[in-house]
This record gives structure tokens, sequence and C-alpha cells, in this order.
């Protein structure tokens, strides 16, 4: 009985590897799911499900002059809309539960082009903290020899194509990373979601808390890094900064652990506006004590997430220059953020929070209807 070589069943296992891996390389160039290589031709499906992987695609070949950067807060901004405003070719990079680091390293990226002209950045103080999460393909930002293998082997891209083949993803930029036209607004999943990220962070939030990633000079040095180094490497770009018109609620986060939280967030939203405000090529805009949204809380589908019309909103008004901070009235808006969450801790809160098991019922009420 002749026995079968085990070198050659070495060969034949590598062989069989290497086809496999040639075919899914073949594939993924033909589809090229996150158009790294070229611009998708018609018809067009943005594999937007893949925010970190298809953003660095969209820099390299599409066109455009201006830049908005940010978290899912940036995701109803609608590149045609800041053209009808402000008349720029926007190209929309946003990043869902991104820290600075990930937002910088992705601008940096577009800046290096040559092309930017204008940025609009959306800033969450809470992105500051440490540590930062690492989550960026970086072989897609920072390429080496080493991209066209990652890319081309990885079942990331590879789970892409068949997205595309599904045609599951955005079918234009507006569209492209957009939530809206799936969310639902009520107050009822702001309540519901505060208790749940109660649960989920506040053993999190206390253990940063306590190594100090969460102070005021930890988010001061992340400043410099990854915002204020881009302002000044870059002179001739216009930076246009906005504080997001957060629910009231929202900054019960900061109360999880305790009081000096909030006061250091206040503390680096000050700094970080004067900062900017000093600087010839940067505008900082702030939206967060506006309560004709921020206390409206059916204008909210979670404890963070607004309603397009309310980013619409904030969009128009750094077109028109409204709610921008200055030298003058920096500290006066900053504090009036700081009186309304007092206030609304003081008197609002506590009943609020004892109507939760209504709030669990309504929020079932209204996710069922979505469905």
């Amino acid at each position: 009985m002749r026995l079968f070589h085990p070198k050659r069943y070495l060969i034949m296992i590598f062989g069989t590897i290497t086809v496999l891996l040639g075919i899914v390389g073949t594939i993924n160039f033909a589809v090229d799911p996150m158009q790294y290589y070229r611009r998708m031709k018609e018809p067009v499906v943005f594999a937007d499900d893949f925010h970190r992987y298809l953003t660095p695609g969209l820099i390299r070949n599409y066109d455009y002059n201006a830049i908005v950067v940010g978290s899912s807060h940036t995701g109803n901004v609608y590149p045609s809309y800041v053209k009808e405003l402000f008349g720029w070719d926007a190209l929309k990079c946003t990043i869902p539960g991104s820290d600075i680091e990930e937002q910088s390293r992705t601008l940096e990226m577009a800046l290096k082009t040559g092309k930017v002209e204008h940025v609009i950045w959306c800033l969450d103080a809470k992105s500051f903290y440490n540590p930062m999460t690492k989550r960026l393909p970086m072989y897609l930002y920072e390429p080496d020899w080493t991209t066209h293998c990652q890319y081309l082997l990885s079942l990331d891209t590879l789970d892409a194509t068949f997205k595309i083949w599904e045609k599951d993803g955005a079918e234009d930029l507006d569209m492209t990373y957009e939530w809206h036209h799936r969310a639902e607004y009520d107050e009822s999943l702001v309540w519901t979601t505060i208790e749940e990220r109660r649960q989920l962070k506040q053993a999190d939030y206390l253990r940063r808390y306590e190594k100090g990633q969460m102070s005021l000079d930890t988010m001061l040095t992340n400043a410099e890094i990854y915002v204020l180094s881009l302002i000044l490497q870059y002179p001739d770009v216009d930076f246009k900064f906005y504080w997001p018109p957060n629910p009231i609620v929202n900054f019960e986060e900061d109360f999880f652990v305790n009081e000096s939280v909030f006061e250091t967030r206040q503390a680096f939203r000050l700094r970080l506006s004067e900062w900017l405000i000093n600087h010839p090529n940067t505008e900082i805009y702030d939206f967060q004590s506006l309560d004709e949204f921020t206390h409206d809380l059916d204008r909210y589908w979670d404890f963070t997430h607004f309603h397009k019309d309310i980013s619409d909103y904030a969009i128009r008004s750094i077109a028109e220059n409204r709610h921008k901070l200055t030298r003058e009235n920096v500290e006066e808006e900053i504090g009036r953020l700081s009186e309304q969450v007092y206030d609304f801790r003081k008197y609002i809160l506590k009943d609020k929070l004892a109507q939760m098991e209504k709030w669990e019922q309504q929020a079932k009420e209204v996710r069922k209807k979505k469905r």
C-alpha cells in the first residue's frame, strides 16, 4: 500500500489556499467595494456600513474642496445642503463613535491631498478622553507596500463586496453615513437610553476617571495633538468648528462619576473655544445651550442623536454666522449651559426618572411602530 507523502499533502494545501486567496483578491479588486482604487461606475452603491474602511477611498478618488468631519452627529449633514449654503463641494467623512484621533487622522489624510480649502468639524468633548480606540484600518489611511494585500485579501472587504452585490448601501453621497431615515424620535427613547448607558458605562467612566484619562490636562493635550496641530500645519485652510446641540439629559452621563466630570468638560470647552477664537483661520460655533432644541426631547433619537432639522439648523447658522463664539461672549455662552444643566437636575430630572416604567413602555411602542 502506497502512503500519501506529507510533502505532497502540504503542497496541495498550500496550493488550495493560494488559489482561494487569489479568487478572493480578484473578486475584491474587480468590485473594489470601498472604492479604494477607483470610483465605482453606475449604479453606485456606497458600502457605508464600513465607515472606517470606505472613507479613505472617497478621500482618494472623489472631487471636493471641503470636508465635513465628526462622529455620527454629522451623519445627517448632506453635502448637497453644504453646497446650497456655502457653494462648496463637500465630502462627508462621518465616523460613528469616533474619538478625536480617528477624526484627526481622517481629516489629515484629506488635507494631504491638497484639495481641501474648507473644513466643518463637529466637536464632542468626550471624544478627547483617553484611551484612544485605535479602530482605524491604518493600512488604508497610511498606505504602504502591504496595503494591497491587506485590502484585497480582507474578509471585511469580501463582506462589503457581497453587500455591494446585494445593493445594500447608500446610493449617493448625501445618504452615505446618514441615519435619519431609520430613526424614530421620542422622549421615551432618550430616557431609556440614558438608563441603559448608565448600566453600560458607569463602571468604565469611574475607572477612566480614577486613572486621570478624563482630566482637563489629558483633554487639552489631545486637543493640541489632534486639532491645533492641523490648524497650524494648514494655515490657508478655513476651519469651522461647532459644539452640537446635545439633549440636556446628555450631560447626566458626566454625573455617573461625580459633578467634577461635568465641570471638567465645561472647562475644556471654554479653553478649546478660546484657543480656536484666537486663530486667524478658525471659527467656533456653540449650539449646546439652545434650549428650544436641547429641552425638546421629542426631537432626539436617544441621549445624543438629534433630528435632521436640528442638524440643518446648525449648518445653516454657521453659513449665516449665527451662534458664533467670540472673545466677548464665550464665557457667557459656556456658562449658560452650566446654569441650564444644574436647573434641569434640580427641578426636572428626579421627576422624569421616577417615570422610568412609563418611558420604557412608551419606548417599546415607538420601536414596535418603527418595525
